[in-house]
């Protein structure tokens, strides 16, 4: 691996003989961060390696002995995980943690493509820096749909953009905020109700598919088929929130990467998130970002 490209952006396997050998050839798409695959005698601990993998359906992993300790999330489909005798089936939200002395396998569930995240450490107090993160290797967690757990990730695997000594300052700094995010929202997966995470996950992924169409609460509902009180529920104890904000939080931030990316006129970002009055959607723009949409889009570059 050269040292001065730490950034790799792999599209297909026939790239994999420059990938270290503990990573999975079962992927069908990926993005890797590589710092130093060795903490120095005078560090305490690094990161080692970041990565998103996009597994192929048939992959299996099974691990007796590891050089890092390490974090994986969930971002989309289903994983088993069998580590210190017990059996965990994994959905998106998913998050468990393993090290040098864990004897663990993963394998892929039928259904949606699986999606993961993760981060190896090495070091002398790479399980204590772990730990900051409120998981121990061998329990998993849960953290409901949120947009900063996965961001984090993404700006870890995008440090190698950077000089490689920058990039080894910023992505310690990440990884700490990542732990440090994991252990705030973190739900312990025995607390779990997984009827009821299933039929969230359900309405949470159907408000962001389908966000630009919906104008309220009562769509919502008529299209998941559920009423509007449990509904509310369901939000408040997954995501600490209600559908009708989160409905409006997607399609203010949509509305801002028109204005931002595509130099949308306001009116025409307006009727892209289906508000017919442009004045309306000025307010709720403010409400949302503390600025009126004019004014973003006079700060922008």
């Amino acid at each position: 691996m050269d040292a001065a490209d730490p950034f790799m952006d792999i599209c297909d396997m026939s790239m994999s003989s420059t990938l270290p050998d503990f990573l999975s050839r079962q992927v069908a798409r990926s993005q890797y961060y590589f710092g130093p695959l060795d903490a120095s005698a005078d560090e305490s601990w690094t990161l080692a390696c970041a990565g998103r993998e996009e597994c192929r359906p048939d992959y299996a992993l099974k691990r007796e002995q590891f050089r890092y300790y390490a974090l994986e999330y969930v971002q989309q489909g289903q994983l088993r995980l069998e580590i210190g005798g017990e059996a965990w089936e994994l959905g998106p939200g998913s998050l468990f943690a393993y090290g040098p002395q864990s004897c663990f396998r993963l394998q892929a569930l039928e259904g949606e493509a699986l999606v993961k995240y993760f981060v190896d450490l090495s070091g002398s107090e790479a399980l204590a820096q772990l730990q900051r993160s409120g998981l121990s290797p061998g329990k998993p967690g849960f953290i409901p749909p949120t947009r900063w757990v996965p961001d984090l990730f993404e700006q870890l695997i995008h440090c190698g953009t950077l000089p490689q000594q920058q990039a080894q300052a910023y992505a310690r700094d990440l990884c700490s905020l990542l732990f440090q995010r994991v252990a705030l929202d973190q739900t312990p997966t025995t607390e779990m109700h997984p009827e009821r995470y299933r039929s969230f996950q359900r309405c949470h992924l159907y408000i962001r598919d389908h966000f630009r169409s919906l104008h309220s609460l009562q769509e919502i509902c008529q299209a998941c088929h559920l009423d509007r009180a449990y509904l509310s529920r369901l939000f408040q104890e997954f995501a600490e929130d209600s559908p009708y904000r989160v409905l409006i939080r997607c399609k203010m931030e949509y509305a801002a990467g028109l204005l931002a990316y595509q130099q949308l006129s306001v009116q025409e970002a307006a009727a892209e998130v289906g508000f017919e009055d442009p004045y309306h959607f000025s307010r709720v723009f403010k409400r949302s970002f503390g600025i009126s949409p004019r004014d973003y889009r006079k700060r922008l570059p």
